[in-house]
């Protein structure tokens, strides 16, 4: 077996971006982390909404043909990526993907959008050029924002997997984030010994 190409999810691509070691450990341990308040609250918003509410703000495009899949799991042999999406605008030559965040700011997870772009265009060889989130914090309105996908961004998601892939043969566990106030909500603060 060529142990240099294997999946990675979304899921390790995002968990990089908010500190490299998380994919790490998720790959090598066989006890996943803990399920933390974020996780709880972001679950519980996206069980909260339906279909009609959904098919209201994308009017527009589902009028153009547009179809609003739910759930959708996605694959790439090309890329070797893999992940569940929680909704698409699918139509006949372009998908867009829509992330539900429980979050005041969903930018922080446009790394996870630009995935799931790559992920419509290799498996369902459809354009996707921009993705949606749908989000509220707190007591905060539900909003809706358009991100803009790029070929740069794209390649930038390509390198941050080969870079999860090359730790983990490598069996190097990468240095943390820098940023140590996400070490108090992270769920595997307890496997970092050179930070607590």
């Amino acid at each position: 077996m060529n142990y240099s190409k294997f999946w990675i999810t979304v899921n390790d691509i995002k968990q990089y971006i908010y500190c490299p070691r998380i994919p790490f450990y998720n790959n090598l341990l066989s006890r996943t982390g803990d399920v933390t308040y974020g996780m709880l609250a972001g679950r519980e918003f996206e069980s909260s909404l339906n279909k009609s509410l959904l098919t209201k703000l994308f009017e527009d495009l589902i009028y153009d043909g547009y179809k609003l899949v739910k759930d959708l799991i996605l694959f790439s042999a090309k890329s070797m990526l893999r992940g569940k999406l929680d909704y698409a605008l699918i139509g006949r030559h372009k998908a867009y993907p829509i992330e539900v965040k429980y979050s005041n700011n969903p930018g922080i997870y446009k790394i996870q959008l630009v995935a799931y772009a790559i992920l419509l265009e290799e498996s369902l060889k459809l354009k996707s050029t921009k993705g949606y989130f749908l989000y509220k914090y707190s007591h905060i309105k539900m909003k809706l924002s358009c991100v803009k996908i790029t070929s740069s961004d794209k390649a930038k998601v390509i390198h941050i997997a080969e870079m999860i892939r090359a730790n983990i043969i490598a069996g190097i566990r990468p240095d943390p984030t820098e940023s140590r106030a996400k070490c108090n909500f992270c769920e595997f603060r307890n496997f970092c010994d050179d930070i607590f």
